[in-house]
């Protein structure tokens, strides 16, 4: 942002005299950052439906218009910078293409949107050089904040409040019975659930506390030092808001900070948390310098040049969405066909499913619920073509489809079948469960959700293709643990082989 006082005339006339000869060729610019909008249209779409739908991304609407407005503040040194086109740029749209395709095919959202936001700056270092890319460096890069990432650190999250909650609680004095992410106190039970993670602070935070420490800071070290403190404030400050509102709901015997004011005393103590967290890095401010007229460059620019950099700066990023368009996965939309699981020795079924628990996985093109045994033994399986492109990773995927049911417990612990499995416990309608999990592609089985779609790309490319699996067992969980991790185990060794082998290798999948 240029600042001039009365003894800076030469120096601004200078300025404008520099800024005369032209600005930055926009035309190309919009052409080219269009058509790559254009070429990306489904992850934009899908962006913008994730903004709408969550309440923790709704803010990424306002990242661009920060974004531009950032870059409208040095406006004047942006149309006095020497420019020059970089095909290495274009070289790395080509890269971001590549990185979109392969995220398509293996359904990983979060990989196409990132390569759609990457692709951005990379326009306009491929039309005008590294020189004006640096000049809107922060701007350019604000706007990684567009991309919805945090989903991952949930689980993490909730395990963090949980266990600062249940900390505070028990220094306070309160006994507290905690199982995963439900506790117990004297006035009622709590649970963490992820709507109260923190992650919309969290994120919230980061991306203001990003802008603020921009445009309040010059050195890197503060602004870095800053950064950390608004990462790290919001994580403390949900716990501690989840215990006070635990604290309160208790000595209210449970008539306040519970419904409707549980959301409003968090967005309340957030707000404080926010304005004192700019305070106190408002006392550590430094003086922003205006920049001095002999660091300005000349301009020497081709509209031609422009041009046809914007050309190949498209063709580079829109071959991967045009082998998509040519060759693109095939499999019948919104059709779920039956699974058949085998027969295992010793053990009655299958069966036709109880309706009483079932996971939700909307992308499956084959699936099945079942269970076996006087134990009931419930054996959930799913699997898709190896074709990739579906949505068989889906944020939509659950471990339990009727809303009744809460996630209590979660870990990854060893088994006699699988490698190991994710164990996880969860608590509806008054009778908890305990459920082994995995995944299956060929004849490999993991726990890692990222493990498996990172199989599932390799597959793609090698000599046989396979069908990309899920399996979920459960089985009632008593007063005892052990003894139904005992079942489970019992189970999983007979049977857990061939069920796996059945998800992996079904004819009616095979391309």
């Amino acid at each position: 942002m240029w600042v001039r006082g009365a003894g800076d005339d030469m120096r601004g006339a200078a300025l404008v005299q520099t800024a005369s000869r032209g600005g930055v060729a926009a035309a190309p610019t919009i052409l080219a950052l269009a058509a790559i909008l254009a070429l990306y249209w489904p992850t934009l779409r899908s962006l913008i439906a994730t903004w709408a739908s969550s309440e923790t991304y709704s803010h990424c609407f306002l990242i661009p218009l920060i974004s531009l407005w950032l870059a409208w503040r040095v406006r004047s040194e942006v149309a006095a910078t020497r420019t020059e086109p970089s095909y290495i740029a274009a070289l790395g749209l080509a890269w971001m293409s590549a990185m979109w395709m392969l995220s398509r095919h293996a359904g990983i959202q979060l990989g196409e949107h990132l390569a759609l936001v990457g692709s951005l700056p990379l326009v306009i270092w491929a039309i005008h050089g590294r020189e004006l890319v640096r000049v809107l460096m922060f701007p350019l890069a604000y706007l990684l904040f567009m991309v919805p990432f945090g989903d991952v650190l949930i689980p993490q999250l909730m395990r963090l409040t949980a266990d600062m909650t249940v900390g505070l609680l028990r220094l306070s004095g309160v006994a507290t019975y905690r199982e995963g992410m439900l506790f117990i106190v004297p006035s009622g039970v709590f649970e963490v659930a992820k709507a109260c993670s923190g992650l919309r602070y969290l994120i919230a935070s980061a991306a203001l506390g990003t802008l603020y420490a921009y445009l309040t800071y010059r050195s890197s070290t503060r602004r870095l030092i800053f950064i950390a403190f608004a990462l790290l404030v919001p994580l403390a400050a949900n716990g501690l808001r989840a215990y006070l509102i635990v604290l309160i709901a208790s000595v209210s015997g449970m008539r306040l900070a519970v419904g409707v004011d549980h959301f409003i005393y968090g967005w309340i103590f957030f707000g404080l948390v926010l304005g004192l967290m700019f305070w106190v890095g408002l006392r550590f401010r430094e003086h922003i310098e205006a920049a001095s007229a002999a660091t300005i460059r000349y301009r020497a620019d081709s509209r031609r040049s422009s041009y046809i950099a914007a050309a190949a700066a498209v063709l580079m990023a829109g071959w991967g969405p045009a082998a998509v368009w040519i060759a693109p996965a095939s499999h019948p939309v919104g059709v779920v066909e039956p699974l058949n699981l085998p027969s295992v020795p010793g053990w009655e079924g299958p069966a036709a499913g109880s309706g009483y628990w079932s996971p939700f996985f909307p992308g499956a093109r084959q699936a099945v619920v079942s269970y076996w045994g006087a134990t009931l033994v419930h054996v959930f399986a799913a699997a898709e073509r190896p074709q990739g492109g579906s949505e068989f990773f889906s944020d939509g995927n659950r471990l339990d489809e009727n809303v009744f049911w809460n996630e209590i417990a979660k870990d990854r612990i060893a088994a006699v079948g699988p490698s190991s499995v994710l164990e996880t416990t969860i608590f509806g309608d008054g009778r908890p469960m305990l459920i082994w999990a995995w995944y299956v592609i060929g004849d490999q089985t993991g726990t890692s959700e990222v493990g498996a779609r990172l199989a599932q790309l390799r597959s793609l490319f090698g000599a046989e293709r396979h069908p990309i699996g899920f399996v979920a067992v459960a089985v009632p969980l008593g007063t005892d643990r052990e003894v139904a991790r005992g079942q489970m185990e019992s189970f999983v060794a007979d049977a857990g082989p061939n069920i796996s082998r059945a998800v992996s290798m079904p004819d009616s999948l095979r391309p």
